[in-house]
């Protein structure tokens, strides 16, 4: 008998990644096909000063001159050790309540969620941050790692109504990975959002991290839905994001 799949888990997303690689094999025999009078006019016309995969042409039907602009909203950190927990503050739990209420009231504004998670282990303290940062928090398989229950909630409003979410474990500041399936799934015409704490830790290197990889993306961040260690580190990470291009959404909270 044919199995059903969850439709959710089987449905293929403009945002997945396409993990097909070439073969590396050493043994396998490189190609001999000559390559004709276009693709080497192809060749030379590509810009030689920039490799990354911004510049990568896009696939057939896939235009990025045609495509219509989407939204991504990257919710950062919003766990219970830094919102109510061992780093948490009045701030943060502020902007916690902001951005649970954001994806419920706002979720059509956006076409793609994706939620970071920081996750440390019980060597946290002999790590080179536990030094600098001496209090354990996020720690894998306690209370304080999960997210906020209002977040739990909202992921599940989310997916019931067919929005696509994708959580993200980090176990430092900033996601590499969250960078790498950006750049290799965003449009030229594509926006994206950060929001979470702290203002002035994760969501300035994350924010950093995707312009580096994005130089030509737009990224937006909204003070009104993220909180700092403090208010003035709150507001320097904020100058420091406008500083490498960053945009602050005008009428947020400095």
């Amino acid at each position: 008998m044919e199995k059903k799949h969850n439709r959710i888990n089987t449905k293929k997303n403009a945002f997945d990644v396409d993990k097909t690689v070439k073969s590396t094999n050493p043994k396998s025999k490189p190609s001999r096909t000559k390559p004709n009078d276009k693709a080497v006019q192809m060749a030379k016309s590509k810009d030689t000063g920039n490799n990354s995969q911004e510049t990568r042409k896009p696939k057939s039907g896939q235009s990025i001159r045609n495509n219509k602009a989407r939204k991504i909203l990257v919710v950062v950190d919003v766990q219970n050790d830094f919102i109510t927990g061992v780093l948490g503050n009045k701030d943060c739990q502020t902007a916690a309540k902001r951005i649970v209420e954001k994806l419920t009231t706002e979720a059509d504004k956006y076409d793609a969620f994706y939620f970071t998670r920081d996750v440390h282990f019980d060597n946290y303290l002999e790590t080179l941050e536990g030094q600098k940062l001496p209090v354990a928090h996020c720690i894998d398989g306690t209370e304080g790692c999960d997210f906020v229950n209002g977040i739990q909630d909202a992921i599940k409003y989310l997916r019931k109504n067919g929005k696509y979410i994708k959580v993200i474990t980090k176990h430092t500041f900033g996601s590499n990975t969250l960078a790498d399936i950006l750049n290799a799934t965003c449009r030229a015409t594509d926006e994206i959002e950060l929001c979470g704490v702290c203002t002035d830790i994760c969501v300035v290197s994350n924010a950093l991290s995707l312009r580096q990889a994005m130089p030509n993306r737009v990224i937006k961040v909204n003070p009104s839905y993220c909180a700092g260690t403090s208010r003035a580190a709150h507001k320097a990470a904020l100058r420091t994001m406008n500083s490498c291009q960053i945009d602050i959404i005008a009428g947020g909270n400095y």
